[in-house]
């Protein structure tokens, strides 16, 4: 049985609080396709800092993992430039204008957010988004989109 997950008002940034959480459960996909899935057995690490990759020098949120399980399809650290919400997720997001990403899911959130920097190219194994679900406001899943 699916859980019945958080709901969030659409299209909504948020102001981040750092956090450290155990998920039960990761999803990675690339071009539209579940390619891997399991559990987590280390905690996932999100905190808000400055990182000289992102625009003007603002605040990014860095999202670091130790599942080895995952090191050879999401890197360990990843940053993203935006935080918003939509539907049953908080959603962790870079959104260039010009990118070596040609997806369905990328172009929704070009479509759908306002760009964060002029242009990216992201590596094979670096998500440009990443979903969080939660119930009553408890963090347990993840799934990152990658190239």
């Amino acid at each position: 049985m699916q859980p019945i997950y958080d709901q969030y008002s659409e299209d909504n940034t948020i102001v981040w609080e750092d956090i450290q959480f155990l998920p039960n459960r990761f999803e990675v996909w690339h071009s539209g396709q579940k390619t891997k899935e399991g559990e987590i057995l280390y905690p996932v690490v999100l905190n808000l800092e400055k990182n000289s990759r992102g625009i003007l020098g603002l605040e990014q949120i860095k999202v670091t993992h130790t599942e080895v399980e995952l090191y050879d399809v999401v890197s360990y650290k990843n940053w993203f430039d935006m935080i918003g919400t939509q539907g049953n997720r908080i959603l962790l997001m870079t959104v260039p204008t010009e990118t070596n990403i040609n997806s369905i899911g990328m172009q929704a959130l070009q479509h759908k957010w306002p760009h964060s920097r002029y242009s990216h190219q992201f590596k094979s194994n670096e998500p440009f988004a990443c979903s969080l679900f939660t119930i009553e406001l408890l963090l347990l899943e993840n799934q990152a989109y990658a190239t």
